[in-house]
């Protein structure tokens, strides 16, 4: 980036080795996870020595700091029954504005999805204050309508682009509604406790083999209803079994990815990432079965569902990216489009 520096959400579930290759451009802010009444933070691909606040540096090596290690205590206090879910802490992000703002460095915050965190909306007030007592920074906040990593393929293909201030911001704007989030649970118990899916359709879908086809995304406000227009995570179809589930997901990535001719034009484009939070065999299997099918050039990349989202979906999560040729507006939305 050209003098000035992107700042992002955990919840963004960056790859370690790409975070550290661009640790110069990328600020992340902790998130932080409520652990049985203690206030723990999402910190996988953070390092010691990459903040110089002392607040930083203990938040970056008290925290997860890697994946597993998460999931196995998720599912340890689950067994005790014992709720792990995402918060709002000002502590790191105070910390992180206070010394962007302090050492004079231009950054644009481009937070998590306003739909489902209200971290955006506090942390964007934070700034706000920060900035009537520096107003000589250039500053700009924006909503990435992105989450977990859809958020993270969003950051990379900016990044990619080595665009400038005005640039990155019109980039977002464009291209943040064109990034299609699928997900899929096998197994409902964090889902529910997250507050992610009803008890009825957990009972339903562990009686009859049930697969959640789950998608981030808008929909129709039904008349009436009441329901505002943002991005949801609803379950737009129930299918029953894996391997239909797997073509459903392909068919519609197949009808949805960018043409040829986009993908050309900007090669980013061609990135589709499959990611799970602790189920890597289902996802092996799935991206062998999307491999035989996809069109010559489209490159599929690993990830993980991290901490701040994984307490909310669990385990047992599969979830797929990519950039769509048309975006998905309130106006058009894709579940109507391409549905069942």
């Amino acid at each position: 980036m050209k003098n000035f520096k992107i700042v992002v959400d955990a919840t963004a579930d960056l790859d370690s080795r790409w975070l550290a290759l661009h640790s110069d451009k990328i600020v992340v802010i902790p998130v932080a996870i409520s652990d049985d009444g203690e206030t723990r933070y999402d910190c996988v691909g953070l390092m010691p020595g990459m903040y110089h606040s002392s607040v930083m540096e203990r938040i970056v090596s008290e925290g997860f700091s890697t994946v597993d290690e998460f999931y196995d205590r998720l599912i340890a206090q689950r067994t005790r029954g014992k709720i792990m879910r995402s918060t709002f802490a000002q502590a790191a992000p105070y910390a992180i504005f206070e010394e962007l703002f302090k050492a004079g460095q231009d950054f644009i915050y481009l937070g998590m999805t306003s739909a489902l965190s209200g971290t955006y909306e506090h942390n964007s007030r934070m700034v706000a204050e920060f900035m009537e007592d520096y107003p000589d920074v250039r500053v700009a906040c924006i909503d990435s309508k992105c989450i977990a990593p859809g958020y993270r393929l969003l950051i990379e293909r900016l990044i990619a682009k080595d665009l400038d201030f005005d640039q990155t911001l019109e980039f977002v704007k464009q291209e943040g509604d064109s990034i299609v989030h699928l997900f899929t649970i096998d197994d409902f118990g964090q889902a529910v406790a997250g507050g992610r899916i009803s008890s009825t359709e957990a009972i339903f879908g562990a009686l009859v083999h049930v697969k959640p086809y789950m998608r981030f995304d808008y929909r129709m406000p039904h008349v009436g209803s009441g329901e505002d227009s943002k991005k949801k995570l609803f379950t737009s179809s129930k299918v029953r079994g894996t391997k239909k589930l797997n073509q459903q997901f392909i068919e519609e990535i197949k009808r949805r990815i960018a043409t040829e001719e986009q993908r050309a034009e900007d090669p980013t484009k061609n990135i589709i990432i499959v990611s799970h939070a602790q189920a890597p065999e289902r996802v092996d299997n799935f991206c062998e079965q999307l491999r035989k099918e996809l069109p010559a050039g489209v490159e599929i990349r690993g990830g993980r569902v991290g901490p701040a989202v994984g307490s909310h979906v669990g385990e047992t999560t599969m979830a797929i990216f990519f950039t769509a040729r048309e975006p998905s507006t309130v106006a058009n939305p894709t579940w109507q489009m391409y549905g069942r």
